[in-house]
């Protein structure tokens, strides 16, 4: 399945952290430890003195652990990922890192057998295996021949929604500004992601799909203006180098106006996260059509075809519903249950996309009406984490 290796020496900050907590809480059963995204292309960024009191941005690292079938029961019964994850985060804390490790903890062996066991094609598409040998860190250049697919790319986007309300919601703290710059930046770039794979355009490298963007343009470009192509491009330099000099080309002042640039790049995921939500959810209605001047009730009607489209049987929210009291046994958590409960008996589905069903409606009344409900989105924000991290 891996046959490739492609040597990197990294002084990665986040994966030396991932790799101490591992093996300070895993003492044995470990396969596989696969990261995602940026980090497999050497493209992750680091931003020295964010804050200007010595922290640092690292981009968050996501994580696939292959576990073996035992080790992974005792996940249920010993609190094996909450070690994992209070080390990661105490020492996130204590290296002033702002950065996020997400894990997922699988056996890949079951995902044979049962398939939900595997995580979604976009992932597989991105994984790369790490490998420790003498205390350096080396990133596989293969791993899983798969190609991702349109829901792959809208499920994504709805994550970049939730990242995106979540991060309106917040309250503001102007010493923080350039952090949310970055994010947004970030979820600027997921949003290109998806519109090269809703038009069958592959890459996990960021350089790489500027390169193909533009090579594409003749078939992107209702969705993607020349001029909105050219700020992806700054965007995706600024990721990769974190140098914010770069932005001032957004702003017509001589010098860096932090304030201002956030509200230009706000502007722009507004706008171009809407236009491919739209694109998205008529590709997976199967509506042949182009929507330039939608209004409000064009968009929450395809979202109320997405989410009625997904509806279960009733025998079938039993099985759920009795799988989530199982998982209960695990996380303990009665917050998620309820959730999960609710999703499945009252409406009749899956919590994941009930959930992508709220982000897409609080998104899209933020950018028709500029209304948002912080304490509910908080709630959802909550619910996300525990059920789609």
């Amino acid at each position: 399945m891996i046959l490739m290796y492609l040597i990197m020496t990294k002084n990665d900050p986040l994966i030396r952290i991932l790799i101490d907590a591992v093996r300070c809480n895993i003492k044995d059963g470990v396969n596989n430890i696969f990261v995602v995204g940026s980090r497999a292309y050497d493209e992750y960024t680091v931003i020295d003195n964010v804050n200007n009191n010595r922290e640092y941005i690292v981009s968050d690292l996501d994580v696939f652990i292959d576990l073996n079938i035992r080790t992974y029961l005792l996940t249920f019964f010993t609190p094996i990922m909450f070690n994992v994850n209070k080390t990661i985060k105490d020492r996130l804390i204590k290296e002033k890192i702002v950065s996020n490790i997400s894990i997922s903890f699988r056996p890949l062996k079951l995902g044979r057998y049962l398939p939900f066991f595997y995580p979604n094609n976009l992932y597989l598409f991105e994984f790369r295996p790490i490998y420790v040998i003498n205390d350096k860190f080396i990133i596989g250049n293969k791993g899983f021949d798969i190609i991702p697919k349109d829901i792959d790319a809208l499920n994504l986007l709805f994550s970049s929604l939730a990242d995106y309300i979540y991060l309106v919601s917040s309250k503001k703290d102007n010493v923080r500004i350039r952090e949310y710059i970055y994010t947004l930046s970030k979820r600027c770039l997921t949003v290109l992601y998806c519109v090269l794979i809703f038009n069958k355009v592959y890459s996990s490298s960021y350089i790489d799909r500027i390169i193909l963007a533009k090579k594409k343009s003749l078939l992107i470009d209702y969705l993607i203006s020349t001029e909105e192509l050219k700020i992806f491009e700054l965007l995706t330099k600024y990721k990769i180098s974190g140098d914010y000099k770069l932005l001032n080309n957004l702003v017509e002042t001589s010098s860096i106006n932090y304030v201002e640039i956030y509200y230009i790049v706000d502007k722009f995921f507004k706008k171009t996260a809407l236009k491919t939500l739209v694109y998205g959810l008529c590709l997976d209605n199967n509506i042949n059509n182009k929507i330039n001047n939608y209004l409000y009730a064009d968009v929450d009607k395809l979202l109320i075809d997405y989410k009625n489209s997904r509806r279960i049987n009733f025998f079938n929210s039993l099985i759920f519903s009795f799988l989530s009291m199982f998982s209960f046994l695990r996380h303990k958590n009665i917050y998620k249950l309820k959730f999960e409960l609710y999703s499945l008996m009252n409406n009749r589905l899956k919590p994941n996309h009930l959930l992508r069903y709220y982000m897409g409606k609080h998104f899209i009344k933020y950018v028709y009406y500029n209304k948002i409900n912080p304490k509910e989105v908080m709630n959802l924000i909550k619910n996300w984490r525990l059920i789609m991290e």
